[in-house]
């Protein structure tokens, strides 16, 4: 999983509960995911 800018993940696009889990690998400086 590349890290990428906040709000562009190559993930499944989480509005969900998805993002829960992915949070956790986002969870560099400046690449966090928009709740």
């Amino acid at each position: 999983l590349n890290a990428t800018p906040a709000g562009n993940i190559s993930t499944p696009p989480a509005p969900l509960g998805t993002n829960i889990p992915i949070k956790n690998i986002n969870d560099l400086p400046g690449m966090r995911l928009d709740l």
